[in-house]
């Protein structure tokens, strides 16, 4: 398996362990109910609408760049750098529904991770 594919499972498996997490949560609180459910799973396909349209605008910028000389910069990447912000975001959210559902989880794991989404983000900032 290519890493690329790799990177698309992961942020797959991060959906769905989030999901789990989410309703573990939920039930651990006593607040389970089917309509926050169903908001999940819509918020889990939106998630990957946001990846097609990232990468079909990437590439597009890449097709324009060839015809027209304009300096894209980091907005080639704009496919992978949604990916690995989501990617951080779900595991973010994974380890929330874990605190919060009592769960002992490490304090430099959720400062970490916060640590990557924002070097991520201010890269991204820069090239504008």
């Amino acid at each position: 398996m290519k890493s690329s594919s790799l990177i698309f499972c992961s942020l797959f498996i991060l959906n769905v362990l989030d999901c789990l997490t989410g309703w573990y949560k939920a039930k651990v609180l006593k607040k389970e109910n089917s309509k926050s459910g169903y908001k999940g799973i819509i918020n889990k396909i939106s998630i990957w609408i946001l990846v097609l349209i990232s990468f079909i605008v990437s590439f597009c910028l890449k097709q324009i760049k060839v015809f027209i000389p304009i300096d894209v910069g980091v907005s080639i990447y704009l496919g992978w750098l949604t990916l690995i912000l989501l990617i951080i975001n779900e595991a973010r959210s994974i380890v929330e529904n874990l605190i919060e559902s009592n769960v002992k989880v490490p304090k430099w794991l959720s400062s970490s991770l916060e640590v990557y989404q924002n070097s991520v983000e201010s890269m991204v900032k820069k090239e504008k």
